[in-house]
């Protein structure tokens, strides 16, 4: 019983519908609990995880491998070990723990004794390079994949690591490299019937004809692409469609066998008013086309209009937020060559006094302690906020144009603290800096997060700082 709801949890996970797939596998799971089955547990805790790992719910789905790695390592069973920690290293890479990700997927690769099996861990290594712009190591794993591919004779594989790889060439600019390695993959797609991967060959054609401005051969590729894409989700429906016309037509057929005409000359004005009536719907189609054709044209001529007018707001804008940047950068330089003055003022008047007592009888007077004391501790303070301001005067002043451009949301007061917040200063040290309270900061910071729309599993320090690396 326990292996049947494990066979519909699958069918229910590969058909999309997640929640009915776990109520089937936790079926299966209490079976094999009640009956002490630890042979099959690590097989119920795997296919939970795969289920949380495509309702993206990240952390559910690595206490559940982490349990099937459990069972799994007590029953010596390698290759479904291997293939548990290769799915614990997909997760760890999507949240962005590139290290333990590559401990899991080396792991996996040991415990593997197919060549197939562990390319297929390369290709995961390989995304997670190419996400992370490590675009010559994730380059070199899909050379050495498709080497071991055609040795295999594995075409499916082979075509999709020459699409992801024509895909790297493409992003760093070797455009014709990538279209040869794309017209590569169409013939082995076309001659195998690969829908899906025609579907991505000619939207990265399409992508890389935009690049080179060459809009026609782009539109082209992007009609292809949604043609396939439609083709694709439209199995299903098209299925359903052809079902439901063969059963009209027998009911069709059915009825006219039934039928009993009165006479002929009925039977004859009857076709010639259904002859007349498909001449004015076809007719009324036509005008309805005219119509369309008509509206859609001036849409676009307005359509064009209104972009120009945009690009030349947006050229403006640039341009005024590139003058306030050059006047900041300059008023930093005035701040930080203000603060190193005063800074050098206090020192030297501290030591002044300094001397001064040393020749003086008045050395323990209290207040005079004080003095230097206070004196001391301010020299203390600008010395390390002339640091912090020297740092900030460095940071690459594009962040914050960045940050206005990709996030107009922000307030001014919210991307100074992204900015603080990128130089890896403390909350205290931003609270000090902005001279406001730890509450006003701490409420800052959640603002930031909501506007930014930052996962709830990531650290606000992390986010900001791999911000437009």
């Amino acid at each position: 019983m326990a292996l049947v709801y494990d066979k519909l949890g699958v069918i229910e996970r590969k058909a999309s519908n997640y929640n009915q797939s776990l109520k089937y596998y936790f079926k299966a799971l209490k079976i094999k609990e009640a009956t002490q089955d630890s042979t099959n547990l690590g097989r119920s805790f795997h296919n939970i995880g795969m289920v949380f790992r495509f309702q993206k719910e990240y952390e559910k789905s690595k206490k559940y491998f982490s349990k099937a790695i459990k069972f799994r390592k007590k029953l010596n069973d390698n290759k479904k070990l291997a293939t548990t920690f290769n799915m614990y290293g997909i997760i760890l890479a999507k949240q962005g723990i590139k290290d333990s990700a590559l401990y899991y997927y080396k792991q996996a690769k040991k415990m593997y004794d197919n060549d197939l099996d562990i390319a297929s861990v390369n290709s995961n290594i390989a995304v997670m390079y190419s996400r992370e712009k490590e675009y010559n190591l994730a380059e070199k794993i899909y050379l050495e994949n498709i080497i071991l591919f055609k040795k295999n004779k594995a075409n499916y594989t082979l075509c999709k690591a020459l699409i992801s790889l024509s895909q790297i060439y493409r992003k760093t600019n070797q455009s014709k490299i990538a279209f040869n390695l794309l017209k590569d993959a169409e013939k082995i797609a076309l001659l195998n019937g690969y829908k899906e991967h025609l579907k991505s060959i000619h939207l990265q054609q399409y992508k890389i004809y935009r690049d080179n401005n060459q809009y026609k051969n782009a539109l082209t590729h992007y009609r292809l692409y949604r043609k396939y894409k439609d083709s694709i989700q439209n199995i299903d429906k098209s299925k359903e469609i052809a079902i439901q016309e063969v059963n009209y037509q027998h009911q069709k057929e059915k009825l006219a066998d039934s039928l009993q005409f009165v006479n002929e000359k009925k039977e004859i004005n009857l076709i010639a008013n259904a002859a007349e009536n498909k001449n004015q719907f076809y007719f009324a189609l036509l005008l309805l086309a005219l119509a369309i054709i008509i509206s859609v044209f001036l849409l676009m001529k307005r359509q064009k209009s209104i972009n120009k007018e945009r690009l030349e707001k947006e050229l403006l804008e640039k341009e005024l937020l590139d003058e306030r940047l050059k006047n900041t950068q300059f008023q930093n330089q005035k701040v930080i060559a203000d603060k190193a003055m005063r800074l050098e003022f206090t020192t030297e008047f501290l030591n002044r006094i300094k001397n001064i007592l040393k020749k003086s009888k008045e050395l323990s007077n209290p207040e005079l302690q004080l003095l230097i004391s206070e004196l001391q501790a301010q020299t203390k303070v600008e010395k390390k906020l002339e640091v912090l301001e020297e740092n900030y005067g460095k940071t690459d002043l594009d962040f914050e144009k960045q940050l206005l451009d990709n996030f107009p949301e922000l307030s001014k007061s919210e991307r100074e603290i992204c900015s603080l917040i990128r130089l890896n200063l403390s909350l205290k040290e931003i609270m000090t800096i902005r001279n406001t309270s730890m509450a006003s900061i701490k409420s800052a910071r959640y603002r930031i997060r909501k506007k930014l729309n930052i996962p709830k599993n990531i650290e606000l320090e992390i986010y900001v700082q791999k911000l437009f690396i």
